[in-house]
């Protein structure tokens, strides 16, 4: 039983005295994002790294909280994401790969 919300596997050990049983897939969950992130900054640059992050943060505000104001802003940055900006597209395609096969 998780008695707080934490953002670590560390902190989850530290504040409970025991793995929670889904921190190995938490853990594994990090890790690809992390991977992700490396490879689209490497092949996109920093500038469209700094953008699906921004995007990543307000979706999971939006979506923990359902955050009226986090929902208007993913539909500015989304709705004004023009061609030019494809690899903002791929990457945020991937993270939603990375979640949904994590999540199966």
């Amino acid at each position: 039983m998780r008695l707080k919300n934490t953002d670590t596997p560390q902190e989850d050990r530290l504040y409970t005295g025991q793995v929670d049983k889904d921190t190995p897939l938490r853990e594994d969950i990090r890790l690809l994002g992390r991977l992700l992130g490396e490879v689209i900054r490497s092949q996109e640059g920093q500038d469209i790294f700094d953008v699906v992050e921004s995007i990543r943060r307000i979706s999971v505000r939006f979506h923990r909280n359902e955050d009226v104001e986090a929902r208007e802003q993913l539909e500015e940055i989304l709705g004004g994401l023009t061609p030019e900006q494809d690899g903002i597209r791929r990457g945020l395609v991937s993270r939603e790969a990375i979640s949904q096969i994590t999540s199966a």
